[in-house]
């Protein structure tokens, strides 16, 4: 299909984010990052996702989940490359890291305390990233929560993703001060894949959407519904590093 025919919102209420109808609407939008694997598998064709929203507060968010150290590293470990088609290296504070071939890695430090007990059967590498200060956590939130509410679009369809429920998370989705946290496992297992689960739930005695992503083994825990968080309320429970965000 030619793309000026697909020039215009598909739906009657718009962008599925910001629900208007002047961002237009040529390019098609990855419920999962290019960068993470996805070329066509998850993907939603022009006319639902306006371009202001993919471009803009979509592809930040997305650039930061995928830029974070340890889904760098995976991303690298699996020979996956940039949009440019270049192999992904992992940069950290005090080493750059990149697999020759699957299962060879090089690391390249000035710091002999990068690596410590390497051998034929595996080692330990100690990195230092960027800190996952408030403002970077945010945005790989608001990653985790746009490809949930993009699910759901693919799952139950428009009907169901424009309901006014997720109108809170609409705004969220696309605002570079929201509140909101998630929980980052501390023991994780590799895994071959990207896979997000989101259930319908009551919490507290509010609506709620637990959602959890495993990005090759990196999963973060958050909610699409329920942004504020206590010790008591959190699903699943502690113990989790804690991302908060006000």
């Amino acid at each position: 299909m030619p793309l000026a025919a697909t020039a215009n919102a598909l739906h009657r209420e718009g962008c599925l984010f910001c629900r208007r109808h002047d961002g237009g609407f040529v390019s098609r939008e990855h419920i999962f990052s290019e960068s993470l694997g996805n070329l066509e598998d998850y993907v939603l064709p022009p006319g639902i996702v306006c371009d202001r929203c993919n471009n803009g507060p979509l592809s930040v968010g997305d650039g930061e989940l995928v830029s974070f150290e340890p889904i760098v590293m995976l991303r690298a470990e699996r020979g996956l490359s940039t949009k440019a088609g270049r192999p992904v290296t992992a940069t950290f504070g005090n080493a750059i890291i990149w697999f020759g071939v699957r299962g060879q890695i090089t690391v390249e430090s000035n710091s002999r305390k990068a690596t410590r007990r390497m051998g034929p059967r595996g080692g330990q590498l100690d990195l230092f990233g960027r800190p996952v200060t408030p403002r970077r956590a945010r945005r790989i939130v608001r990653s985790v929560w746009k490809s949930t509410l993009e699910l759901i679009y693919l799952d139950a369809g428009p009907r169901v993703a424009f309901l006014e429920i997720f109108d809170g998370a609409r705004d969220a989705i696309l605002d570079d001060r929201c509140a909101g946290w998630a929980t980052l496992d501390r023991d994780t297992i590799a895994t071959p894949s990207v896979e997000l689960e989101y259930e319908r739930a009551f919490i507290g005695g509010h609506h709620a959407m637990p959602v959890t992503l495993n990005v090759f083994g990196v999963v973060i825990r958050t909610d699409l519904l329920r942004r504020d968080v206590s010790r008591d309320r959190v699903h699943p429970p502690w113990p989790h590093s804690l991302w908060e965000f006000a």
